[in-house]
């Protein structure tokens, strides 16, 4: 499922960069382009960048300290809640 997200985010983030740079009346210094790209920029990068890294971490982590160590719990709980605070 992480993969149709992340595709996904990229062509809808292609598709704003390549809407506004085709049409002759927008710039990316309008303000409703920087306001809607910048996030959406942002969010597409924390995916592959944050995520998938924390969770490989607390994946590896837990198989080498055990499924009951407090720690990998704690950093998996910690990559759940920043996940569920982003829009």
């Amino acid at each position: 499922m992480g993969r149709i997200f992340g595709a996904a985010s990229f062509v809808v983030l292609g598709l704003g960069i390549w809407l506004v740079a085709d049409r002759d009346h927008t710039s990316f210094g309008d303000t409703w382009v920087v306001l809607s790209l910048a996030p959406t920029s942002v969010l597409v990068l924390m995916g592959p960048l944050l995520f998938a890294r924390k969770s490989k971490a607390v994946v590896h982590e837990g198989i080498e300290k055990g499924g009951d160590h407090p720690d990998p719990q704690r950093r998996a709980r910690m990559v759940l809640r920043v996940a569920r605070s982003t829009p």
